[in-house]
């Protein structure tokens, strides 16, 4: 671990980043006091996260031939009722 003060740290920030790249921690103090931390970036492999709200509740995905099979069963249900105070 590299302890260096805020001056140090603004005129060598190079070189912190190369030693941060090579897995050293650097720590940037104020006044002998750490307050900062100086790690390499490890980038993340997006393409291997999950959608957020698919599948989280473990309900399986309904697919179209689902929908289908119930507008075959009962096709009246999906017929225009004349009483639906929806249609006027």
């Amino acid at each position: 671990m590299i302890m260096v003060n805020m001056h140090t740290a603004k005129s060598t920030l190079s070189q912190l980043v190369e030693e941060a790249l090579m897995g050293e921690d650097v720590v940037i103090a104020r006044n002998g006091k750490p307050v900062a931390r100086l790690v390499a970036f490890i980038p993340v492999d997006t393409s291997k996260l999950r959608p957020i709200g698919l599948g989280c509740t473990g309900v399986p995905l309904i697919d179209n031939s689902e929908f289908e099979l119930l507008s075959a069963t009962n096709p009246d249900v999906y017929e225009e009722n004349p009483n639906d105070p929806l249609n006027e």
